[in-house]
């Protein structure tokens, strides 16, 4: 079959599959809905419709009653019965010569139906409505519906309000005519009994058997009513009937609990009764442009409006209107459903989609699209506008250390104070976690950069939370419309550039600088060089040599990597390291160091060199679910001694997942891998964490020790790392010790062991192993 594919962009991908039967024409209902863009398929039995339906999925199907090998009503039930089919929308298709028919069609799963002969105005706003609403109200679908009488049976139906609807005005239809029916069987007896005498004995022949036919019609309009009264008093929307003046002459009791109308105080009045005042104009001319169509049943979509309660109080509807004749007299049928929850989910969802959750303020998407607004806007194009970017200096290490509720509660804060200081004349927006954006109209480059300036100083003020005062600083990068830039996305990236700078200078804030931007080709093409390192052998080791203090041997070597680019010469890790991490290289970086170290250590063992081999781990190491079993097989293939492999972890890297840092560490430990952590002092790690670790070494970092010796601060920082590492039953070792002073105080302090550019610079496996035979270890 083919699918006729939606021309029209504006429209969603809706998908009609149409069961072709003695009741549909399928290519006729083919015609006219692609006409209007929808995509159509045609099967001719039932087997053919569930096998498109399994490719396909489409959204809607068109079903008569009668197929090839089951019955509509079975069909429809197998259909609702299926949890894979049972959100597809389903319409029957019927003459409509049988109320029985569509009301068994609707108990059995179809959720509308389409009466044939049918015009291509009111199939295709039924095929809209069943869009517009597909997926709403699925939760009350199976709990509220309408219980209908019919040949001494009830049918229980779940449907929408335009089945209801139809239901109503089809069946009123039939009680009207009817009645008129009766009234001029009644007109036609009065005139019989005008007739002479000698035609007595064929009146009464006549009179016998048109009382037979009156009662008939009378208990067909019995039933009618009964089935008009039932649809309308269960129904759960509001439903009301007016006269050509709109006059309402009958409404249901859901319309009564709606508006706190009783039955009596509504009757009579005119139907703009149930419409705010600034609506009954624009609502009366469009009943009459309705009405001037000439259409005999016409289903309008629904509108929202505003309606009035009773009690003076005013709530958002959702109102169906239809208008119809019989004969020359015009009825209108209305239904209302009050949509005051709909509307407060609405704005829920607005918010959260559009509004951060924490500090109430914009969010990026919304801030985006202001800023689209207003660098679009031609009015816009001679003005100048300030973007400023906002990054609260080390705020995970805050929230890290003490806890997501404080970060949050800072967060606020932080907010509030920037708030305050634009008042009303600029937009703040956070843009996600600790970063936020503030877009000031009418500036030029000075007072935007007074602004971020006074934005530094008053968050630099102390905060209290809980008992316990903050400082914070906060690094501010700025661009400026339309001179860095005239779009949105533009200006954001640049003044995120602008923070970038400012935080790594510690300036606090950055107008945006094109010599920002120019290490972005070179660092895209470092990127796509770094792929080719390992292959092409650019890749190397240096070792640096850890010494143990009290006996002065050396006791083990840290690995570190270096790359030698064919044009750019050594490059350090940290130039190309967080380029790795940044396009997930890190995990071949990491496999190809562990190899090379694992080689050399093995080969200093058959030279009679005992020491352990330290290799340092990314914290992308402990998100790659394969590390483990990666390295398990190392050992396993390499045979190597338990202890003699260090992994050396930094306190950031623990803490950016502390639980599974610890879960990692603790299997690989059980594998004989030893723990170190590194430039211990720098972070914020917790000692609840730090004494749950299968660590065996601290590193105090060189910015202690090498000022050790001259500052009293870090001479007590560096005194105190050794005796918190002693109570905890691990080793210290020293790094950055550069001259011998700093070595014989380590040594009186109790440390363990050190490394730094005194004892060896980083050095080849050839220059190691020389260096280890000089001093005969």
């Amino acid at each position: 079959m083919e699918l006729t594919k939606n021309k029209d962009p504006g429209n969603p991908e809706i998908s009609i599959l149409i069961l072709g039967n003695n009741l549909i024409y399928p290519e006729q209902l083919k015609y006219i809905l692609e006409q209007h863009n929808y995509q159509v398929l045609i099967a001719s039995s039932d087997r053919e419709a569930g096998a498109l339906i399994s490719k396909h999925k489409p959204q809607i199907i068109i079903s008569g009653m009668t197929m090839p090998e089951m019955d509509g009503y079975q069909f429809f039930k197998q259909i609702k019965s299926d949890k894979n089919t049972k959100d597809i929308a389903t319409v029957l298709f019927t003459p409509l010569s049988s109320r029985y028919d569509v009301i068994r069609g609707l108990e059995c799963g179809a959720d509308n139906f389409i009466t044939n002969p049918y015009d291509e105005r009111s199939l295709t706003s039924l095929i809209r409505h069943i869009i517009t609403n597909r997926g709403l109200g699925k939760d009350r679908r199976g709990k509220h519906g309408v219980e209908i009488p019919l040949d001494d049976k009830k049918y229980f139906i779940t449907s929408d309000r335009r089945q209801i609807l139809s239901l109503l005005l089809s069946t009123y239809e039939i009680a009207i005519q009817k009645n008129l029916d009766l009234i001029k069987s009644r007109n036609e007896l009065m005139t019989l009994n005008r007739l002479p005498e000698e035609r007595v004995n064929d009146k009464a022949a006549f009179l016998a058997r048109e009382g037979a036919r009156l009662k008939k019609i009378e208990k067909t309009l019995k039933i009618s009513e009964m089935k008009f009264h039932s649809i309308a008093q269960l129904a759960i929307e509001g439903i009301v009937f007016a006269d050509n003046k709109k006059i309402i002459i009958s409404c249901n009791k859901a319309l009564m609990n709606i508006y706190g109308y009783r039955t009596d105080e509504i009757l009579g009045k005119p139907f703009t009764i149930l419409i705010t005042e600034q609506y009954r104009n624009p609502f009366l001319k469009s009943l009459e442009r309705l009405q001037s169509t000439g259409e005999s049943y016409i289903i309008g979509d629904a509108v929202e409006l505003y309606g009035l309660r009773k009690d003076g109080t005013v709530f958002p509807l959702e109102l169906s209107i239809s208008v119809w004749k019989i004969d020359s007299e015009t009825f209108y049928s209305c239904i209302i459903r009050d949509i005051t929850e709909q509307k407060q989910t609405d704005e829920t969802v607005r918010r959260l989609a559009y509004y951060d959750t924490l500090t109430g303020l914009p969010n990026r998407i919304l801030f985006h699209d202001r800023l689209l607004q207003v660098t679009s806007d031609e009015r816009q194009k001679y003005e100048q506008l300030a973007l400023l970017i906002i990054n609260i200096d080390r705020f995970k290490e805050i929230n890290d250390t003490l806890g997501h509720q404080i970060g949050d509660v800072l967060l606020k804060q932080v907010s509030l104070r920037l708030c305050d200081l634009t008042k009303e004349e600029g937009i703040v927006a956070s843009l996600g976690g600790d970063q936020f954006a503030i877009l000031l109209p009418n500036i030029d480059p000075p007072v935007a950069v007074r602004t971020a300036v006074m934005i530094i100083k008053r968050l630099e003020e102390s905060i209290v939370l809980d008992k316990l005062t903050l400082d914070i600083s906060a690094s501010i990068g700025i661009s400026l419309y339309p001179i860095h830039g005239e779009d949105a996305d533009t200006l954001i990236r640049r003044a995120e550039l602008a923070m970038y700078a400012a935080k790594r200078t510690e300036s606090g804030w950055a107008i945006y600088s094109p010599k920002q931007d120019k290490s972005s080709p070179e660092r895209l093409t470092l990127i796509s060089e770094l792929r080719h390192a390992i292959d092409q052998n650019q890749l190397f080791l240096l070792y640096q040599p850890k010494i143990e203090l009290k006996t002065g041997t050396v006791i083990g070597a840290e690995a570190l990597v270096r790359w030698h680019h064919p044009n750019l010469g050594i490059i350090l890790p940290d130039q190309f390291i967080a380029l790795a991490e940044h396009t997930g290289f890190i995990k071949q970086i990491t496999l190809w160091v562990l190899k090379e170290a694992i080689r050399q250590s093995l080969s200093w063992q058959e030279k009679g060199f005992k020491l352990d081999i330290a290799v340092n781990l990314s914290a992308k190491n402990f998100q790659d679910h394969q590390f483990q079993d990666q390295i398990r097989s190392l050992l396993y293939v390499w045979k190597l001694t338990p202890g003699i492999l260090r992994f050396e972890i930094t306190e950031s890297t623990i803490m950016a997942d502390p639980e599974r840092a610890i879960g990692v560490m603790m299997r690989l430990n059980k594998m004989g891998i030893n723990f170190s952590i590194d430039d211990f002092g720098t972070g914020y790690s917790s000692l609840n964490y730090l004494k749950r670790l299968p660590v065996d070494e601290i590193k105090i970092d060189k910015s202690f020790v090498i000022n050790m010796t001259t500052d009293e601060d870090d001479a007590v920082i560096v005194r105190s790392v050794i005796e918190l590492g002693h109570n905890l039953g691990v080793k210290i070792t020293a790094e950055g010790v550069e001259n011998q002073e700093a070595l014989d105080k380590l040594a009186a302090l109790g440390c363990d062991a050190a490394q730094g550019y005194f004892i060896s610079h980083p050095i080849s496996q050839e220059e190691i192993t020389d260096w280890m035979l000089k001093k005969r270890i």
